[in-house]
């Protein structure tokens, strides 16, 4: 059972990753790779312990243009212009903070949840490699 909930988790923050890859490389911005949820094997005091500390300080590089409200060219003169901007820019910001703040919280609480299932688990995968042992 929680090896099929792990590999949904490991999914979602691996297709975030190639998102933010894809935005930086669109934006011309240098990008470092964010950590995998990692598995049954991870180790706890250093794989575990660097993906919540990089996911729950995650910043998007994504420009949220979908968000704007107004097409520049359709501005009859530059203080308009500016005003659309403006505007354009407000929108772009609050998705982004929306994002932003979503993955954070997917990151904490749902993997929060996680975070403890994964030591039990880890630790229960422990035991029956122990007890394997002559």
């Amino acid at each position: 059972m929680w090896q099929g909930f792990f590999t949904i988790i490991r999914t979602l923050f691996t297709t975030l990753d190639r998102e933010e890859e894809a935005a930086a490389r669109e934006a011309g911005e240098d990008y470092t790779p964010l950590p995998s949820f990692g598995d049954g094997r991870s180790d706890p005091k250093s794989d575990v312990r660097q993906f919540y500390s990089r996911w729950m300080g995650f910043a998007t590089m994504k420009s949220f243009s979908w968000k704007d409200q107004w097409k520049y060219s359709d501005a009859p003169d530059r203080r308009v212009k500016r005003a659309m901007e403006k505007e354009n820019k407000r929108l772009r910001d609050a998705g982004r903070r929306e994002f932003n703040d979503t993955v954070k919280v997917k990151s904490t609480t749902s993997t929060g949840v996680l975070m403890s299932s994964h030591w039990s688990c880890l630790f229960v995968k422990g035991i029956r490699v122990m007890s394997k042992k002559p």
